[in-house]
């Protein structure tokens, strides 16, 4: 029998880097919210994975709604950083073009929050860190994109762990069902919010690339300095 774990759940550990390093195993994870899980299964699941640092991504009130069943609390420091909300409506008949957009969006609206987040991976004594918003999607695919693109990590195997999301989206949805307000919530989205397409990761590191001269700059830019990038290479990455 598996391990209890929060749907899409992975360990982003074994992503090869251009340098010719590795994602560190056991360092860095990425999910959908862990509110799911039963008291029994929120202990299993965090001894297994020793996390000690667990980033919320959700909302205020996605977290009020579901504060009474969150058990995935003890034994960790759960971080709070709430993304801003983005008042862009992109037109596109590609709805990969139109995520993608919105994507591009979060790294102005919620900039501090995204380097905030990338931040804790600096310090090894952040680790094992969880990453998670309600689907471990979108705003969770963006600062995953954004750690994986600062640690070398192909753009190719960027996309493609972006991708792997799809996998669970239909369980995601069935488990949201369970909360009446996050079920209308949530089909109320435009059709590109229910999907995790290669494409969709592929125009928003491309919108990176031209708006801010890639990944790196983009930090650079938001106050994130050489030093900090070296030091979240020589914690997360192995030869």
């Amino acid at each position: 029998m598996s391990r209890p774990a929060p749907l899409n759940f992975r360990d982003l550990g074994g992503l090869p880097t251009v340098q010719g390093g590795r994602v560190r195993s056991g360092a860095l994870y990425r999910s959908a919210t862990p509110v799911f899980l039963g008291p029994d299964e929120a202990e299993v699941f965090r001894a297994a994975t020793g996390i000690r640092i667990r980033i919320d991504l959700r909302g205020r009130r996605e977290i009020a709604e579901t504060s009474e069943r969150d058990r995935l609390t003890s034994g960790l420091r759960v971080m709070h950083l709430p993304f801003g909300r983005s008042s862009l409506r992109p037109v596109h008949p590609d709805p990969s073009v139109r995520l993608a957009e919105h994507y591009a969006d979060m790294l102005v609206v919620s900039a501090r929050t995204i380097i905030a987040a990338v931040r804790h991976a600096v310090d090894a004594r952040d680790q094992p860190l969880l990453v998670h918003c309600t689907a471990g999607k979108d705003r969770t695919g963006v600062v995953v994109a954004v750690l994986l693109a600062a640690l070398g990590v192909r753009p190719g195997d960027v996309i493609e762990d972006y991708a792997r999301s799809r996998e669970h989206l239909v369980a995601i949805r069935n488990q949201t069902r369970a909360l009446p307000a996050w079920e209308k919530r949530i089909a109320s989205l435009p059709e590109e919010a229910h999907t995790a397409e290669p494409a969709t990761m592929r125009h928003f590191l491309a919108r990176v690339q031209q708006r801010h001269g890639g990944v790196a700059a983009w930090l650079t830019t938001e106050g994130f300095g050489a030093d900090e990038i070296t030091a979240l290479r020589a914690n997360l990455v192995e030869r």
